[in-house]
């Protein structure tokens, strides 16, 4: 909210605040019931049709997360293979 509120006292705007649910939000951006959108809104292929984006000023990044076990496992899965180089003469 601090950047647009600082965009919006440099340029002068007025602005009000108002809540909505995803699927009424996205529907008054594409009808120009509302002006813009703070929300932090995936840009999709369907919705770069008809919403107009901005350079996105946040990135996410998604990531894969394991229990130990998994992981136990994993580790002495590669312990076995590099074990299994050095009897047959493999890089470390």
């Amino acid at each position: 909210m601090w950047l647009w509120e600082n965009i919006a006292v440099e340029n002068n705007l007025e602005f009000k605040y108002v809540e909505m649910p995803l699927k009424e939000l996205l529907e008054a951006l594409e009808n120009n019931k509302i002006d813009a959108s703070l929300s932090p809104l995936t840009i999709t292929a369907k919705r770069y049709q008809t919403i107009n984006f901005t350079t996105p000023y946040h990135i996410e990044h998604d990531a894969i997360l394991e229990r130990n076990e998994e992981r136990k496992t994993m580790t002495n899965f590669i312990r076995a293979l590099k074990a299994f180089g050095k009897v047959f003469g493999g890089r470390q």
